[in-house]
């Protein structure tokens, strides 16, 4: 029989979430509500090699880099990133590429926090859990992780984690049993092992010693049942796609949208790595960063190709209910080190794509050592006693987006100048 501990590490407790897939049901109704996707390049990216133009002859940057404009936007153009042209050629009137956010630190985990919360500690949730918790209805995914970064207090339950390395896939199969280190009795068969579950669970919400953990059992209860619907689900598959060398991200975003499109999720959080996964985190040879935002862009276009072709739950196109929020943790420093190099930088730049955005425009301010400056959020441009950018105001961006008061979250304000 199972220990208490093993029935606890063998459910939502083992995605890192309390409470995943506790809401459940397996499509909405009615008129689709706005839905995000998260994409983050994880390491910090040097904004001087796509977002940043005004910055060219004042900052360390790749040779032959000249500054382009395609329909409103600006950006750094060079030859070997015909991705970056290719994709504004396709979708500049849907985009608008923020500069001069600060997040106010320098180490990644805490960049993480500040760029999707707007603080650095204490419990708070992240901007896609939020925006999942405010959906009208229940969901059965509302934050579907497909791979990495979320954080959470109150709103644990609407976040799904399925793991970097497809960990939720392989509990909702029974695979997990034959994979654990632990010596236990493996189940012959998935039905089985979620018959001894259910059963373990069933004693121990008897037998429970106090009502908050008779009220975890419960949650923990209700998550079997959801999980038990999400297999019913057809055609969809949670496990994680690699091309030759990395995360198929055009797979990623696939799964996303049919979760979407049949009502499923109102959020999902992607990760980006690099080109063959190897960082954005460039302190040494940051030429490499050319070749990770020639792939990125490369995807880009693919996902929004993809998205072109859904449709959502009422039969209208997808593409006026989703929107892209690229982004990444922290920048990278204007003058290069002994290693060819760059260092964590406090400003960074994100991009929004899609439905409710103000396209055809590059906003923001920067000072020539590119640092933020103050704007008028209602034009993006500098403005002597303007607001100074932070993940703060691009989460403030979001919420009004999805409809959701940002007074409730956050003293900042919205971006008005990207909001459509």
């Amino acid at each position: 029989m199972l220990s208490r501990r093993q029935v606890l590490a063998l459910g939502a407790g083992a995605l890192g979430v309390p409470g995943a897939l506790v809401s459940g049901r397996a499509q909405a109704a009615g008129t689709p509500q706005r839905c995000f996707l998260f994409l983050h390049c994880d390491g910090g990216w040097d904004t001087s090699f796509v977002f940043t133009p005004e910055l060219l002859g004042k900052v360390d940057h790749q040779a032959d880099a000249q500054a382009g404009n395609i329909g409103g936007v600006d950006f750094v153009d060079h030859p070997e990133r015909g991705s970056v042209r290719d994709f504004l050629s396709q979708h500049a009137g849907q985009t608008a590429i923020i500069n001069g956010m600060e997040v106010r630190s320098i180490t990644h985990e805490r960049c993480r926090r500040i760029v999707l919360t707007g603080q650095g500690e204490g419990a708070v949730d992240d901007w896609p859990s939020i925006l999942a918790a405010s959906s009208p209805e229940p969901l059965l995914l509302p934050h579907l992780v497909l791979a990495g970064h979320a954080f959470n207090a109150q709103h644990a339950d609407q976040v799904v984690r399925v793991g970097d390395d497809g960990q939720l896939a392989k509990l909702l199969d029974g695979s997990a049993f034959a994979e654990r280190d632990q010596g236990m009795i493996v189940p012959p068969a998935p039905e089985i092992e979620q018959d001894l579950l259910k059963a373990r669970l069933a004693s121990l919400q008897t037998n429970a010693g106090s009502t908050a953990e008779a009220d975890y059992y419960a949650r923990y209860a209700q998550a079997l049942s959801a999980a038990d619907t999400l297999r019913g689900v057809e055609g969809l598959s949670l496990a994680p796609q690699n091309t030759a060398c990395e995360r198929d991200m055009l797979a990623d975003a696939a799964t996303l949208f049919e979760c979407f499109s049949r009502g499923l999720s109102r959020c999902g959080m992607l990760k980006y790595e690099g080109w063959c996964g190897e960082g954005w985190d460039s302190h040494e040879n940051v030429a490499n960063q050319a070749r990770h935002f020639s792939d990125l862009f490369g995807y880009l276009s693919g996902i929004l190709a993809d998205l072109e072709t859904r449709v959502a739950v009422d039969g209208s196109p997808l593409r006026d209910h989703v929107t892209v929020v690229l982004f990444s943790e922290m920048g990278r420093t204007p003058s290069l080190n002994a290693l060819g190099g760059k260092d964590h930088w406090t400003f960074t730049s994100a991009m929004l794509v899609g439905a409710g955005v103000q396209g055809g425009q590059t906003v923001g301010a920067l000072s020539d050592q590119s640092r933020g400056l103050p704007i008028d959020l209602e034009t993006g441009s500098a403005m002597e006693g303007g607001v100074s950018l932070t993940a703060s105001n691009l989460g403030a961006t979001l919420l009004a987006m999805g409809d959701v008061d940002p007074g409730g979250y956050t003293d900042a304000q919205p971006l008005q100048v990207v909001m459509r």
